[in-house]
């Protein structure tokens, strides 16, 4: 049995969900309030990335720069950094008597919501992955694929 994978489609797919993901991230700062600023800056910083992802698809990376221990580390350090820093944020160090601001729910929901991005992005990056011998792209471990999605290389 034979998978044909079309680069172009699964670009498509990769589109649309990294959109869906972004108007969902959005849509939360939305419901909770947050502030106009928090949304331009959330709404810029997310396009960008996505924006980064999709012109570097399909990733072919020749060789990891991280080991997989590695990027499982990272990817539990980073999203709890990021939480514990808009945790840090949604708190009014002034104010008399201090406290949590108004839109803080809104500012640590949007933070746990990336870093969770961020946790699954490091966890599917640690996972193993085949490389063509002809040109070294990478080939999802998933199904049986006979030929190279990228040259049509044969594999075995």
């Amino acid at each position: 049995m034979q998978i044909c994978m079309d680069l172009r489609h699964s670009k498509r797919v990769f589109g649309l969900s990294a959109l869906t993901g972004y108007l969902v991230v959005v849509g939360l700062l939305l419901l909770f309030r947050a502030p106009l600023e928090v949304i331009l800056g959330v709404s810029v910083l997310l396009a960008i990335s996505t924006f980064r992802l999709i012109r570097g698809w399909p990733p072919r990376p020749p060789q990891p720069r991280f080991g997989r221990k590695g990027t499982r580390q990272a990817g539990v350090i980073i999203p709890l950094v990021i939480v514990a820093l808009s945790v840090l944020l949604a708190y009014d160090w002034r104010g008399n008597p201090s406290g949590f601001l108004p839109n803080a729910g809104g500012l640590i929901l949007s933070a746990v919501a990336l870093g969770f991005i961020v946790f699954v992005a490091s966890w599917s990056a640690s996972r193993p992955s085949r490389a063509c011998p002809e040109c070294g792209g990478r080939i999802p471990p998933s199904g049986r694929i006979a030929k190279c999605p990228y040259c049509g290389h044969a594999l075995s």
